[in-house]
């Protein structure tokens, strides 16, 4: 079953914390206790091999030797001394494995590490990637591990460096930040070519999804899907700066490796019906020509011709089609691009016009308010004007009477006192 499984965290997997502890765990004592076909089981007796050896490929820089270092830390829950010296200044100093060398995860699983394979579409990539799935490549150098107390052998079996081992299990390192500009076309007929010759599909990872944009990973995958590989993992690294990785990380991880025992196992199986198919093909008694006319024989080949030819054109015709729906994909995605843009301008404007409106609306507040007061001040003036003008309507009254009793002969002067104008 196909697995494609992405860097959620526990919540958004619908797994609590206990139960991702849980699965980590029980994955964890899978690949401890594994051995080559040890959960197989077929009508056939079959012969499995004592190790299991993963291949990783991909192009310079993707990340391969770290990812390493990350399935290490996953199966055990720390590096446990596997941190290689090439690895520890590679990505830091811009260096990269040239040679290939080999890790192992436990006593029975090993995992390849190669040098850049940067043109993955090429005739000759594809016969070196076939000479090591068969065991037809050697090593440089024995692996040596980095501790507190120096350098050391690793502790695992002996193997022998001087020949290869047959890869039961590839798998392809992209990275979603340095995979996103270059041209995947034809990967589809590498995938198509492992197909036929281990009879699984690769696994496809990708790395430093922790620190890339989540539109990259999106793109990635979804070329990636076109292009055949169902398994995809999304995977961060353990680096020099990062030396811990999230639970939801390691889990991604183990179900990553839990696969590759799985996919091992499965070409073991694939490789040894395809040896009884071939030896069996090898027994049958060739035909005399006595047995089979020559016309026979001649209008054969041309049918085998002419089918070799459809199938030719089929493979063509569906890498174009392919071709054209990435294409597509990568139109649809430049258009939302220009869309989000688009949104993001019209929001903006918005924004500045939202700004200026309550600008607009504070000032008109002031100013209203600033009326309102001069009103009120204008409404006191007259009536301190009316007040003063009674006041003195009275005084001109009281003066009035007052000379109008002093020419009567009135013998006495009434003291009349007026707020803020005593007369007597």
């Amino acid at each position: 079953m196909s697995k494609d499984l992405k860097p959620k965290n526990h919540m958004e997997a619908g797994l609590s914390q206990n139960d991702m502890q849980a699965e980590i765990i029980e994955l964890r004592d899978i690949v401890k206790k594994y051995k080559p076909g040890i959960n197989v089981t077929v009508p056939d007796k079959i012969k499995f091999p004592e190790n299991l050896f993963i291949g990783l490929f991909g192009r310079t820089g993707c990340g391969k030797s770290s990812l390493i270092n990350s399935l290490k830390f996953a199966a055990f829950g720390s590096l446990r001394k596997a941190k290689w010296v090439a690895v520890a200044t590679q990505e830091k100093a811009g260096g990269h494995t040239m040679l290939r060398k080999i890790a192992n995860l436990t006593q029975c699983i090993y995992v390849i590490d190669n040098r850049g394979l940067d043109n993955p579409n090429a005739e000759q990539a594809q016969a070196e990637i076939a000479a090591q799935l068969d065991g037809h490549r050697g090593y440089s150098q024995q692996v040596q591990w980095e501790h507190k107390g120096g350098q050391q052998r690793s502790n695992t079996p002996a193997v022998n460096l001087n020949i290869g081992h047959p890869i039961t299990c590839a798998v392809f390192v992209f990275s979603a930040i340095h995979d996103i500009q270059p041209d995947f076309a034809g990967l589809n007929l590498v995938v198509d070519f492992l197909h036929r010759h281990q009879g699984c599909y690769p696994i496809a990872v990708v790395t430093h999804v922790d620190v890339a944009e989540r539109k990259n990973i999106d793109v990635l995958a979804a070329v990636l899907r076109v292009s055949g590989f169902g398994d995809i993992y999304e995977v961060a690294n353990i680096t020099n700066e990062k030396t811990k990785l999230d639970e939801q990380y390691q889990l991604n991880l183990l179900n990553l490796i839990e696969r590759c025992l799985t996919i091992g196992d499965d070409t073991t199986v694939f490789k040894h019906y395809q040896r009884v198919e071939v030896e069996q093909k090898a027994a049958k008694p060739t035909m005399s020509l006595t047995d089979k006319p020559v016309p026979t024989a001649k209008v054969s080949r041309q049918e085998v011709q002419s089918v070799n030819k459809t199938e030719e054109n089929q493979e063509f015709k569906k890498a174009e089609d392919e071709r054209r729906e990435i294409e597509n994909m990568k139109n649809d995605l430049e258009k939302r691009r220009m869309e989000l843009e688009y949104q993001e301008r019209d929001h903006k404007m918005r924004m500045e016009w939202g700004k200026q409106q309550h600008e607009l609306q504070m000032e008109r507040q002031k100013l209203e308010s600033r009326e309102m007061k001069l009103q009120e001040e204008e409404r006191e003036r007259r009536f301190q004007e009316q007040l003063r003008k009674i006041e003195a309507d009275k005084r001109e009254e009281l003066m009035r009477i007052m000379e109008a009793n002093r020419s009567k002969g009135h013998g006495f002067r009434p003291v009349i006192n007026i707020p803020g104008c005593p007369i007597q």
